[in-house]
């Protein structure tokens, strides 16, 4: 077998262990085939190198193509190349959203008074991130202020009021609540406090919110937390669940 042939074979074969590594990542942790740390500190890390090698490979190939004159291996060179830079797209991505948001997870309107687990505080005890609101972390031997890095990096969290009645108020965030997808784990009307269950699509990660309807004064306030059952950071998407639910509650007659 010619340099080149081989080059284009190893680049390939690099490209399809990288692709399927970051591919199967989060559908293995979905599905418990593994847990979150194995799918995205080994498979999804490890898989952005290999990818890194197979568009390697690639480029030698190209190098050792153009002093030999020799197209032998393109094929397999240049698909290397394209699954590799694949491979490579998402954990690079996600490396770059970590950077744009704080290293937190449990995002609240209300920071003095957080909305309460009732119904799904046994998940939460159970869960890395635990069931109790903590406004202040240690983080890789850090402290990190969580009510700090909330107000800088999401002063638009903040309490919803309305003037219609708290019942009505309780209904348009249950239909509100319905339209985002989640799973709805407890409806109380009596307590005004609605308990829910987001799943992510890829890696299955499951994020916990609580939305509370209150009195205030004529009309009616309304609070909601959502927190990541595991993990330091929740790459912003908290904020972006109560953003979103704010926007539909905003459109739910």
């Amino acid at each position: 077998m010619t340099i080149s042939r081989l080059l284009g074979l190893l680049a390939l074969l690099a490209g399809i262990v990288a692709i399927l590594m970051v591919g199967l990542a989060g559908p293995g942790n979905r599905f418990g085939v593994w847990d979150w740390m194995f799918a995205l500190a080994t498979l999804f890390k490890l898989g952005a190198y290999v990818g890194m090698a197979a568009a390697g490979l690639g480029v030698l190939w190209v190098i050792v193509a153009l002093i030999r004159k020799s197209r032998e291996g393109m094929g397999r060179a240049l698909t290397g190349i394209v699954l590799g830079a694949l491979a490579v797209a998402p954990p690079l991505m996600l490396q770059a959203r970590a950077g744009e948001v704080p290293p937190i997870h449990d995002i609240t309107t209300n920071m003095d008074q957080p909305p309460a687990f009732v119904a799904l505080a046994e998940a939460r005890r159970a869960s890395m991130n635990g069931l109790d609101y903590k406004p202040v972390m240690e983080v890789r031997g850090q402290t990190i202020n969580v009510r700090e890095y909330q107000l800088a990096a999401y002063p638009d969290i903040v309490t919803w009021r309305s003037g219609a009645s708290t019942q009505a108020v309780f209904a348009r965030a249950k239909a509100a609540a319905e339209a985002q997808g989640w799973e709805i784990i407890a409806a109380d009307d009596a307590a005004m406090r609605i308990e829910a269950t987001a799943t992510s699509l890829w890696f299955g990660f499951k994020d916990d919110v609580v939305i509370v309807v209150s009195p205030d004064g004529a009309g009616a306030k309304l609070d909601i937390r959502s927190a990541s059952r595991v993990g330091i950071s929740d790459l912003g998407a908290n904020a972006d669940r109560i953003r979103a639910f704010i926007a539909e509650l905003n459109k739910v007659n």
